[in-house]
């Protein structure tokens, strides 16, 4: 938090003139360092609230007395017993919205399955061929060659081959179990959309801040070639 004071007093230093040039119109004021601070501070507090998924019931006018309170020592509550009302809280919350992002994963899976074109493995894997090569496939001891684009239900891409212009190797038995599956249909030449659900890809964690809990993967996968197991 100290750090993150003098990271915003630092800015301040520099920006006040275009904080308060930008600010024209708004009616809000900084005429001074700790004006600016103050409500880069309080920007920070509110982008916090405003990732949580039941910001929506946070009431300003409580959390406005939270902080003055602390300022003035002489809390409702104490520091343990806040910390642990809002542990659970906080968990309870997330819970909840990740059971809506469940629900909304499901939705897509069940709509996506009756599209033209659209085949289901006996594992809840979804596949399209968008071209099919020849050749053998690979085997799960097997290393391939790919390049592919993934994507969230949404259209958001999160990794593109493509866009590194380099083409990724690995072996079968390294990746996601919807992978290993998916390029299992597949042969050199080939062209596949994978619609892989939670349970054959990163469950109910999620991986890297990119791709949250429970969420449905898109790959669009392009199989150049099987190389020799290592």
């Amino acid at each position: 938090m100290k750090n993150l004071v003098r990271i915003i007093f630092a800015i301040a230093l520099i920006s006040i003139p275009a904080v308060s040039q930008a600010q024209k119109g708004k009616k809000l004021k900084l005429e001074s360092k700790s004006d600016t601070a103050s409500y880069m501070l309080g920007v920070t507090i509110g982008s916090n609230i405003a990732e949580m998924p039941s910001k929506n019931e946070i009431d300003i006018d409580l959390l406005k007395r939270g902080i003055e309170d602390i300022m003035k020592s002489d809390t409702v509550f104490d520091m343990m017993q806040i910390q642990a009302f809002l542990s659970v809280y906080m968990q309870k919350q997330k819970d909840i919205a990740n059971q809506e992002l469940s629900k909304e994963q499901v939705k897509f899976l069940e709509e996506n399955k009756t599209k033209e074109g659209v085949k289901v493995t006996e594992s809840g894997l979804q596949y399209e061929v968008i071209k099919e090569g020849e050749g053998p496939k690979p085997l799960d001891t097997d290393k391939v060659k790919v390049h592919y684009k993934g994507s969230l239900i949404d259209g958001t891409v999160f990794d593109s081959s493509y866009d590194r212009e380099t083409p990724t190797e690995f072996g079968l038995g390294q990746v996601i179990p919807g992978w290993t599956e998916g390029l299992q249909l597949m042969t050199p030449g080939s062209v596949y959309k994978l619609y892989i659900p939670h349970e054959l890809g990163y469950g109910s964690r999620g991986a890297g801040g990119v791709i949250p809990p429970y969420a449905t993967l898109i790959f669009e996968i392009e199989l150049l070639e099987i190389l020799p197991a290592e």
